[in-house]
């Protein structure tokens, strides 16, 4: 089992990414800084170095500097974790002596495959790196790498640019999501419209099926909102509104007493039916699923008021860290707009009620 050496200064990245080679097949171990590296390397060999370049004290093309100065050392496969996406600094790990580079924030997938890469090419004779000179930016290097190394770091460097270029896009379209839901949340202060732009704007950005429920007294809870992508089944605006009670259980329950999102990989037949409520929606569901199910209380200052329900047959985008952080954003921005709606709602009665007994008392001094 090959053994790599994490060198992070932060404890926290250090134990993640430790916990990432092992659940792979590795063994690790870790140092804090590049000073504690150096000295375990004068006393343990490993497999792979996999340093940060960004440390306290010695950074992390010194240390590879350092490894690479060693007799005893100077084959030794090295990796640096940057996140730096300057070319410049890419040429730098290069020239310090590292085989690879990976970009921080980093997707385990691409990790682990330049670490495998790193190790599978450490003995092979025809990629001994001969030292070459080459002119970046009005800068002069000298690095050893062979022709292999530098075609995949070109790869690579693309690879990383175009990963960052769609994560630029994927925050742009949330935030131009998030921008239309509050456009839409503070249009009313009518619970249903809320809810219901709300359901319809989810759909299918977000979700294949989007329900939005509010809670009363005694764990009782009413269908507000139900949108759909499936075109065979009624939509939000033909569907007749849920006015019945229902009690609060299973998922939506948990959502609510923990106050936190809920999620279950497959939804189950019985949460289906319960999400459909419609014989025709629920063969559509039955038809085309499995679908992952996701819960989101909503939470206002009165507390829990109420849940929005997410079904999606893509369980990878649904759960994927910036989506979670979306629903959560939405819920909020949700739960507060409702709340504003109850509120306003309850205001009116109060001021009707109010009208009302002054014009009782009215009457009844104008005739005694």
């Amino acid at each position: 089992m090959p053994l790599i050496l994490v060198v992070e200064d932060s404890a926290t990245q250090a134990a993640a990414l430790a916990e990432l080679l092992e659940r792979s097949g590795f063994s690790t171990v870790t140092a804090r800084n590049a000073e504690m590296a150096l000295d375990l390397l004068a006393r343990q060999s490993v497999d792979l170095v996999l340093s940060d370049v960004v440390m306290p004290g010695m950074d992390g093309y010194e240390l590879a500097k350092r490894i690479r100065s060693m007799p005893a050392l100077s084959d030794q496969p090295i990796v640096l974790l940057t996140s730096l996406t300057d070319p410049l600094a890419i040429v730098r790990g290069l020239e310090s002596g590292a085989d690879h580079y990976v970009t921080k924030p980093y997707e385990p997938s691409g990790l682990l495959a330049r670490v495998r890469t790193v190790l599978e090419r450490r003995n092979d004779v025809r990629l001994r790196p001969k030292p070459i000179t080459i002119e970046l930016l009005d800068t002069t290097f000298e690095i050893s790498a062979t022709k292999e190394q530098i075609l995949e770091l070109l790869v690579s460097s693309y690879s990383d640019l175009m990963r960052t270029s769609e994560a630029v896009r994927d925050a742009e379209r949330r935030a131009r999501f998030l921008a239309e839901a509050t456009e839409l949340l503070s249009s009313t202060l009518d619970v249903q419209n809320v809810l219901a732009d709300l359901a319809r704007l989810v759909v299918p950005r977000i979700a294949d099926l989007c329900t939005a429920d509010l809670t009363g007294p005694g764990n009782a809870t009413r269908r507000i909102e139900i949108a759909h992508r499936f075109s065979d089944s009624p939509t939000s605006e033909t569907l007749e509104p849920h006015t019945q009670q229902e009690e609060l259980s299973g998922m939506a329950k948990r959502a609510i007493d923990d106050g936190s999102i809920q999620l279950v990989p497959i939804a189950t037949d019985e949460m289906l039916a319960d999400l459909a409520r419609n014989p025709e929606l629920l063969a559509e569901l039955r038809q085309n699923g499995p679908f992952g199910l996701l819960v989101a209380p909503l939470i206002a200052r009165r507390g829990a008021i109420g849940f929005l329900q997410f079904l999606s047959a893509d369980l990878n985008r649904l759960t994927a860290p910036e989506s979670m952080l979306l629903i959560e954003d939405l819920a909020r921005r949700a739960a507060l707009a409702v709340d504003n709606a109850l509120l306003y709602s309850e205001a009116q009665r109060a001021t009707t009620a109010r009208d009302d007994m002054l014009a009782i008392v009215s009457h009844d001094l104008r005739n005694p």
